[in-house]
């Protein structure tokens, strides 16, 4: 089976662990290739809001063929999910 390359959307303070327990897992069972925005990958300490969601769609989202969005208690509230 082919691995498709998957982007994971997730809000970071709350839900890291389980984005890097699903890594983990596809790891060990060769099921994907994460294609998802790394912890340093994006500085936005400069940038606008608009300007992040363009690096994430244009570096990240464009090139993979799967979205997972991971959706804890807050999710609803971060911009970049």
């Amino acid at each position: 089976m082919k691995k498709r390359k998957v982007f994971i959307s997730f809000y970071y303070d709350q839900d890291s662990k389980y984005k890097d327990e699903l890594i983990e897992f596809s790891n060990k069972n060769s099921i994907f290739i994460n294609d998802s925005v790394g912890e340093n990958d994006i500085d936005g300490d400069d940038l606008s809001d608009e300007e992040i969601r363009k690096i994430i769609r244009d570096k990240y989202l464009r090139d993979s063929e799967v979205t997972i969005i991971l959706v804890g208690r807050c999710t609803k509230h971060r911009k970049h999910v």
